[in-house]
């Protein structure tokens, strides 16, 4: 795994969400203790990571994103409505949609009003 402070570097340099995905190889909570010493990495743009990830096309990226939803990452409609369109994208895998049309529908479910 690249070390949290070179993606931050990459981050601070191209301002691109392709080469920080690798953050998502690490624990959200571990993300969070390490984020929380160290902020050019904010939290708006770990849900824009969250987002580029569910539409990146690949079940590895969107698996991780997903582990982090399942960790706690709080979601928001835009990424409720992400989830329900990875739900429905049958270039995922079965678990990926699965999952995701899980966590979408949760998220509706309780935000409902």
């Amino acid at each position: 795994m690249k070390p949290v402070e070179e993606l931050e570097h990459l981050w601070a340099e191209h301002q691109e969400f392709m080469p920080l995905l690798p953050i998502l190889e690490y624990a959200y909570p571990d993300v969070l203790l390490l984020l929380s010493k160290n902020a050019i990495l904010e939290t708006s743009i770990l849900e824009k990571i969250i987002l580029y990830s569910l539409g990146f096309g690949s079940d590895y990226w969107t698996g991780l994103a997903l582990d982090w939803i399942d960790s706690g990452f709080a979601i928001n409609f835009e990424i409720s409505e992400k989830l329900v369109e990875c739900s429905s994208d049958k270039s995922n895998s079965q678990n990926i949609r699965h999952r995701s049309l899980k966590l979408g529908r949760v998220w509706l479910r309780e935000n409902d009003k």
